[in-house]
């Protein structure tokens, strides 16, 4: 299991922060994406965080999962073109309005 919790002196200086769109997610050096979509929380409430299974299954795996994955970010940030960045995906901000 993996626990995901703030880390107490960000909670301290930022707050509550509620989480509504997160997901877990694994990339292989192939491409292939599993991920999962977790609960909606409130990081840095008192006793906050979830607990998630921290592996995924074979079956979990796939290359049309980055697309899947994209559709949902429905707000992408400058956060997420990071990560993706950091994972040499490429990834394309629809245009405003779209």
């Amino acid at each position: 299991m993996l626990r995901l919790e703030p880390h107490p002196e960000a909670a301290r200086e930022v707050g509550p922060l509620g989480l509504t769109e997160s997901w877990l997610v694994d990339i292989r050096e192939d491409g292939a994406v599993a991920f999962r979509t977790l609960p909606a929380w409130t990081a840095g409430e008192p006793g906050s965080g979830i607990e998630t299974a921290a592996s995924f299954a074979e079956l979990d795996y796939g290359a049309a999962n980055l697309e899947v994955l994209r559709e949902r970010a429905t707000r992408p940030t400058a956060a997420l073109d990071r990560f993706l960045e950091a994972c040499r995906i490429r990834y394309h901000r629809p245009a405003a309005g779209r």
